[in-house]
């Protein structure tokens, strides 16, 4: 399911412990207003945002704002990491590894 679904999911349901999100499509690249956190009020209990700094479906600072909604939501920024967490070449950091540290982030925050 992706996190678009399962935030929705979330925002409706009482059996979820917890939420992380990897890449929240906060809208599409070519249509900024069309926004897709209005459920995000909803949701009630500890989410993970994890989303790329070159991310074209969410801005760091939109996401940002968007986060604000969601009650005792954490962000983690991946730097330089575009939408499917992929990077440009000259980082010398690859795609895999970025997920590493997003999975690494995930365990780390995971409610006991």
């Amino acid at each position: 399911m992706g996190g678009r679904i399962a935030s929705q999911v979330a925002a409706k349901s009482d059996r979820i412990d917890a939420l992380v999100l990897f890449a929240y499509p906060l809208h599409p690249p070519w249509n900024r207003s069309q926004r897709r956190d209005l459920h995000f009020p909803n949701i009630k209990i500890p989410t993970l945002f994890c989303s790329g700094t070159r991310d074209e479906f969410a801005t760091p600072e939109e996401l940002s704002i968007a986060t604000d909604a969601v009650d005792g939501a954490v962000m983690k920024l991946l730097d330089g990491a575009e939408h499917g967490f992929n990077m440009l070449k000259r980082s010398c950091r690859t795609r895999e590894q970025v997920w590493e540290e997003a999975v690494g982030e995930m365990i780390h925050w995971l409610p006991a």
